[in-house]
């Protein structure tokens, strides 16, 4: 799996704004705003290499909690 940064700026996310798995992509966008952008402490997309198949972001030292997709929840955990 590969973790995909959500930048800060729509403009800089054009890769998620088409792609109809990403609708929610604007919740990231406006939670930076209130709590500052400051990677890598930012939102993530997940990908198989293949598909976008999650949604993440860092809670803690090493914790991630995943938005899960329901088609993909059994290959997700909820910590790496």
């Amino acid at each position: 799996m590969v973790l995909i940064p959500i930048k800060e700026t729509i403009e800089e996310n054009q890769e998620f704004v088409n792609n109809p798995d990403c609708r929610d992509i604007n919740l990231p966008l406006d939670f930076y705003k209130k709590v500052r952008f400051n990677p890598s402490w930012i939102g993530y997309c997940v990908s198989d290499g293949e598909q976008l198949i999650a949604a993440a972001g860092f809670k803690g030292k090493s914790v991630i909690d995943l938005g899960r997709q329901s088609q993909f929840k059994d290959r997700l955990h909820r910590r790496w």
